[in-house]
């Protein structure tokens, strides 16, 4: 009866003692070393978006199971890199947003997670107050950017990860993970619609010139340097019989205006950096406009672009990283842009003298004939080659009711005029200057004489002034 009683007794002793081992093994906390690595990649193809992923970051114990198990995590210290060279600035930690999506096989619902913006101090994901999970298990968490930094820099940026996993009272379980945010360097770009010089007036011969702009929409997480090369003559399309005037490509200038402005560079067929784009730096976002100017001087429109008809050629841009020795150099970006330059068939033509006056004031003008000389007569402006035609608009040149014939009078070259013919006129367009090239403001000396032969249809008239009007133009009536 006595050992009976006594294994009673040592019966309620023993549970309270197994109890007591129990609590003793569970309040030791562990830590497990890093076993884990997540990857953040931001691309040419999501940086616009949501960069994300979901992983299994680490094991957690069974004892978040039962009642008051909860699962925290927090980041040891801010982003470091060990890219070469180191990109600044580094992003902020607060731009990684993460959220448990599952623990073991069990799918968790929005309404029993708590969404984090990850920082240095310690902060609850999931608490499991009802005894929600089964098991312990794999943990899957989601990570994305929603708070994007100003501007993403190309380089892999690290922190360590610190999850903490509690069950019952003091059941504690510390594991790290390693978070790398990646940031491939690339150079993206939008290609823009082709440039064309329009060259419409003699204005910008003289003195205005020719402009154009191309804008390019870019994205980028590098500084990039911009080289511009062009094929080194232009192809050329203009009226039948006209040879190709070989343009070069050197008549071409072009400059930096976005983001910066830089100063016009001569083009020429191998690739040179335009001023001021040697190194710019990554735009805010990163994507921006970069704007280049493409000018034609006057200089050039007259030595290169004289000729009506269509120039014809290609812009080739070269967009490169311009970091100095990058471990990881993003690929350089070359870009293709038609080059048009339009010139019009465009013409001019003023009389500086337009009252002519040959006068009969002694007898040896009636014996030997008379003439005049007006220096830069006529000046000339055209696009494509010409002739010029003069006639009268009469037959005859009026006194009143007196008259003499017009074809007493002979047009034709002044001094060193060796382009220009001698015509009779008459109402008919006579041919006064032939086959001649474009040309711009080109001056011409022009004679007006009564040849001592026709001095005969004179004789008899009365005194007076005798008038008819002249026409030059540049094609026969």
């Amino acid at each position: 009866m006595s050992n009976s009683y006594y294994h009673i007794k040592f019966g309620w002793c023993r549970p309270f003692y197994s109890v007591l081992l129990f609590f003793t093994c569970i309040v030791t906390s562990q830590t497990v070393k890093a076993q884990t690595t997540i990857n953040l990649n931001v691309t040419p193809s999501n940086i616009s978006a949501v960069p994300s992923v979901t992983a299994i970051s680490f094991n957690a114990p069974n004892c978040i199971a039962v009642l008051a198990g909860a699962i925290k995590a927090r980041a040891t210290g801010n982003f470091t890199t060990t890219t070469m060279p180191a990109p600044s600035p580094v992003p902020p930690l607060n731009s990684i947003h993460m959220v448990i999506t599952k623990v073991g096989a069990s799918v968790l619902s929005l309404s029993s997670v708590t969404p984090i913006d990850l920082t240095t101090a310690q902060q609850t994901m999931f608490s499991n107050l009802l005894s929600l999970l089964s098991t312990g298990g794999a943990v899957e968490i989601a990570y994305s950017i929603i708070n994007r930094p100003p501007t993403y820099y190309a380089g892999t940026y690290t922190t360590q990860l610190e999850f903490q996993a509690t069950g019952l009272v003091l059941c504690v379980q510390t594991v790290n993970a390693t978070l790398n945010l990646n940031v491939q360097p690339f150079i993206n770009t939008v290609q823009s619609q082709p440039i064309t010089l329009q060259i419409n007036s003699f204005q910008q011969f003289r003195s205005s010139g020719a402009t154009a702009s191309q804008s390019i929409t870019n994205t980028r997480t590098v500084p990039v340097s911009i080289g511009l090369r062009g094929q080194a003559q232009f192809d050329y399309t203009g009226p039948a019989g006209i040879n190709n005037p070989n343009t070069s490509i050197q008549q071409v200038q072009a400059r930096l205006n976005m983001p910066v402005t830089g100063s016009y560079q001569t083009l020429s067929s191998s690739y040179q950096n335009l001023p001021g784009a040697t190194s710019l730096d990554v735009p805010a976002g990163n994507q921006g406009t970069i704007k280049i100017d493409y000018a034609l001087s006057p200089a050039a429109l007259v030595s290169g672009f004289m000729q009506a008809g269509t120039y014809s050629n290609s812009i080739y841009g070269q967009f490169s990283d311009s970091r100095a020795t990058p471990s990881n150099p993003a690929t350089a970006l070359n870009t293709l842009t038609p080059l048009t330059v339009e010139v019009a068939d465009l013409q001019e033509m003023h009389i500086n003298q337009p009252e002519v006056s040959l006068s009969f004031n002694q007898l040896s003008d009636y014996q030997n004939g008379i003439s005049i000389d007006i220096p830069g007569h006529l000046t000339i402006s055209k696009t494509n080659p010409f002739d010029v035609y003069v006639k009268a608009q009469s037959s005859s040149m009026a006194n009143g009711t007196y008259s003499i014939p017009v074809d007493c009078l002979q047009i034709g070259p002044g001094a060193g005029q060796a382009s220009v013919q001698t015509v009779t006129l008459s109402t008919t367009g006579q041919k006064l200057i032939s086959g001649e090239a474009p040309c711009l403001d080109k001056n011409y000396n022009i004679r007006y004489s009564i040849p001592a032969d026709k001095i005969p249809s004179l004789l008899g008239k009365p005194p007076g002034t005798y008038t008819t009007t002249i026409t030059y133009s540049f094609t026969a009536p």
